[in-house]
């Protein structure tokens, strides 16, 4: 009985050893994956690398031209207030009150007609520097109710 036993052993033994004799090549195989594996691993992280630096710089492309808190604060902080432009708007001259400017300042008309008998290049000398008052008089006033009306329009 011991015999058998240690038969039996012994071709079990041998059977294992005929089993251990494979795992070198099994051993090669798996490695040569492994190194397939790696390889491709390898490829990819070089591919996600690539693809998130391509996001990171199309997300900085995209908001680059967006304002930052601090050039909005720059660019916010001169603007009047209400209050300023309702002061400014309350110092125009109204639609009504520009008329009434212009209401006595001779037309065009007016002074074609008053030229018309004028004989002498005297006279026409004479109404000519009038002409020239009344003008500038009438640029003066035009452009003092128009530097208000721009006060109130801004």
């Amino acid at each position: 009985m011991a015999r058998q036993t240690l038969t039996k052993r012994v071709e079990i033994l041998e059977k294992s050893m005929a089993d251990m004799a494979s795992l070198p090549g099994q051993v090669e195989r798996i490695d040569g994956r492994l190194d397939r594996a790696e390889v491709q691993f390898l490829q990819f992280r070089a591919e996600v690398r690539g693809e998130f630096s391509a996001i990171r710089t199309e997300v900085s492309n995209a908001f680059a031209p967006l304002a930052t808190k601090t050039e909005l604060a720059a660019t916010v902080a001169p603007l009047a207030t209400k209050d300023e432009l309702a002061a400014a708007v309350a110092q125009l001259a109204t639609k009504a009150e520009l008329a009434a400017a212009i209401a006595p300042l001779a037309t065009k008309t007016e002074l074609a007609a008053a030229v018309a008998p004028l004989a002498t290049r005297s006279e026409m000398l004479a109404l000519h520097e009038s002409l020239r008052g009344d003008i500038q008089l009438l640029a003066d006033s035009v452009l003092s109710l128009h530097t208000k009306f721009e006060a109130r329009q801004s």
